[in-house]
């Protein structure tokens, strides 16, 4: 058996076609460390990610686990993943984040059939481990590879 190896040159490589693709992404969290199956971002909060109270909006956080995911499944899968959607998105929001602090987003991939990928991501705020919030979700397998 031989060892997994992305398709990617690098990290710096998968952002650089993020950036020219998907317009907007990193303002839902920068990609800090991406491997295997995995995915960790970080978001600094800024004002359109805050409501009242200086807490960090729910659709804020749904949209930085989103892309936190979804760069685990093309790190993983090679460009061609690129083209995958998202299937269903569900959230478990656990604490109020804060709205002054940069938050962390880790990401794995639980499973990855030819059709279907579930992935989990959790929420903490840096420097403090307890979850924010839980994310599940299932994204379509365009390049229809099992790993």
């Amino acid at each position: 058996m031989t060892e997994w190896q992305s398709d990617w040159e690098s990290p710096d490589a998968l952002i650089e076609t993020l950036n020219q693709h998907f317009e907007g992404w990193q303002d839902v969290g920068q990609l800090i460390a991406v491997d295997y199956k995995a995915a960790t971002t970080r978001l600094v909060p800024q004002p359109m990610h805050l409501r009242l109270g200086n807490t960090v909006s729910g659709p804020a956080m749904f949209a930085m686990a989103d892309v936190c995911m979804y760069l685990a499944i093309i790190w993983t899968l090679g460009p061609e993943a690129a083209a995958s959607v998202t299937a269903d998105m569900h959230s478990r929001f656990l604490r109020r984040p804060p709205g002054d602090q940069p938050l962390i987003c880790k990401a794995r991939l639980i499973r990855v059939g030819r059709n279907l990928i579930v992935a989990e991501a959790m929420a903490h705020a840096e420097g403090d481990e307890e979850p924010l919030a839980l994310f599940t979700a299932s994204y379509s397998n365009p390049t229809g590879v099992k790993v």
